[in-house]
């Protein structure tokens, strides 16, 4: 185990996802989003800054280390992108396993950097 959790969310999806359809996990990753969109009011100092960001015009990206089942969804709610963990499909039909490496540590930061020109700023 690599004590950052990664091994353990490798077993977990894939005793849960594995040979579940692609469209079922879909559907459950909106369901997902809505609950967050629910939770969000417990937040709402956070989400109050997320909100003001966006409406001052501000490129806003979320990154996190959550399944782009329920990120995505969520994100494309907010109209801002996003960067997080996918989960492979093959034929429709999820293997159980990460499409690439989980979106968390230097991972989340290799993908920042190779997302994001900080020139631009």
């Amino acid at each position: 185990m690599t004590g950052n959790g990664t091994e353990l969310k490798k077993k977990v999806l894939f005793h849960l996802l594995k040979g579940q359809s692609e469209g079922e996990l879909v559907k459950a990753g909106e369901k997902v989003a809505d609950f967050l969109q629910d939770e969000e009011q417990l937040k709402s100092g956070v989400f109050s800054a997320f909100i003001s960001h966006i409406q001052k015009g501000d490129d806003v990206i979320v990154v996190s280390g959550g399944l782009d089942l329920y990120i995505q969804p969520w994100c494309e709610k907010h109209v801002v992108k996003f960067i997080s963990t996918e989960l492979e499909f093959i034929d429709g039909v999820a293997t159980g396993m990460l499409k690439g490496e989980n979106c968390i540590r230097e991972e989340k930061k290799r993908r920042v950097e190779a997302k994001i020109d900080f020139n631009q700023f």
